[in-house]
């Protein structure tokens, strides 16, 4: 599924003043009523999907289990738990009111090539009547010790909100990625060799993203940047395919990029992102292309997840998403 996140607006409404006789406003106050007494349409519909392990989290605990660690766990059931809710309340910094909520049920839970462990999740009757912008996921990790770190990810898109509302149909296949706090606090010490440390990190907020192909294929040789954000300073970072160092850009067949503000604050800011040449200007007959992000960031002690889709689907063609990785495939 395509996920475009979109800008906060502040709609306008204009008030117009009728001008008439006494006959004209009692019509109008007529119309007025009838308005009032019809109720507003309550849009319901079903949801579901999969919630799995970022793959880059995923990637990390491999080499960890190579090296004699543990596995990642989602625990026993009701451990991690989610919650769809509005990214209205989330950029605002709002206390999110759930849409529905439910946990993992690690019976439910598959092997997965791409996420390491994937879970089935399912919401009936969610009433999106108020919501415009799309849907977010909130998950948590409810144990002592918890293994993954609270984390955002847009599940859908406004137009897909849209859609549902116009048919009455939901959808059974959106996914869900959550982030582990083991990959968050290896990737910390690419920020800047270890000053910046995972606790620094988590206060203020972090992104892992990627870039992909309109078909969910990652990416390489992609740089991303965030728009100006009063009083922040930004780090993007992009390690590389086996998370020991950092490029000038995401890595093929990984796509990975990592980012974090510079101190604890809600970030909401515009997104761009290119293949750029050796002389730093976006390509004009690059492999893949990007629209603008209008809207994405970081709240403080969060992980915030972005997809971050080109315009066009996956071609083994191209060096950025090679065949031979077997990437398109």
């Amino acid at each position: 599924m395509k996920l475009k996140l979109c800008a906060l607006f502040a709609g306008c409404m204009l008030a117009f003043t009728a001008c008439g006789d006494d006959a004209g406003d009692d019509d109008n106050n007529n119309n007025n009523n009838n308005n009032n007494n019809q109720e507003e349409t309550v849009y319901t519909v079903d949801l579901g999907g999969v919630l799995a392990w970022h793959p880059v989290s995923a990637g990390v605990n491999a080499t960890v289990q190579a090296a004699g660690g543990a596995a990642l766990s989602w625990g026993d059931a009701g451990d991690v738990t989610w919650a769809l809710i509005d990214p209205l309340e989330v950029l605002a910094g709002l206390t999110p009111t759930p849409l529905a909520t439910g946990a993992i049920d690690p019976t439910a839970c598959q092997a997965d090539a791409t996420y390491g462990s994937a879970c089935a999740w399912s919401a009936a009757d969610v009433d999106i009547t108020a919501v415009t912008l799309g849907l977010i996921m909130l998950i948590q990790d409810t144990r002592d010790t918890p293994v993954f770190e609270t984390t955002n990810m847009g599940t859908a898109s406004g137009t897909s909100i849209a859609a549902w509302k116009e048919s009455g149909v939901g959808a059974t296949d959106l996914t869900a990625l959550v982030v582990s706090i083991e990959s968050a606090t290896s990737l910390s010490a690419l920020i800047d060799g270890g000053t910046t440390t995972y606790a620094d990190m988590k206060s203020y907020g972090y992104m892992f993203g990627m870039t992909t192909t309109s078909d969910l294929k990652p990416v390489g040789e992609v740089t991303v940047t965030p728009g100006n954000f009063d009083g922040i300073t930004h780090t993007v970072r992009y390690p590389t395919a086996d998370f020991s160092d950092v490029g000038a850009s995401t890595a093929t067949g990984l796509g990975f990029f990592l980012y974090t503000p510079g101190s604890a604050t809600i970030v909401n800011t515009s997104w761009s992102a290119c293949q750029k040449d050796a002389e730093g200007t976006c390509k004009t007959d690059a492999d893949y292309t990007w629209d603008d992000v209008a809207a994405a960031g970081t709240q403080p002690n969060t992980a915030f997840v972005l997809t971050y889709l080109a315009n066009e689907t996956c071609d083994g063609t191209k060096t950025t998403t090679p065949s031979a990785a077997s990437i398109c495939d």
